[in-house]
């Protein structure tokens, strides 16, 4: 296997830095997806008051 021949502070390494990008993508689905919905219910706010 490829990892068998790293050292084990590479493999630490790789591990670590999975974790943070994993983490940062699921971060910025939370975040997407929150804004997402904020943005929808002002814009809805914003028509209803200008159809008025």
């Amino acid at each position: 296997m490829i990892f068998s021949s790293l050292k084990i502070g590479t493999k630490i390494i790789i591990a670590i830095c999975s974790i943070l990008v994993i983490c940062m993508t699921l971060l910025t689905d939370v975040i997407i997806t929150n804004t997402t919905k904020t943005l929808q219910k002002d814009a809805h706010s914003i028509l209803i008051t200008s159809a008025r």
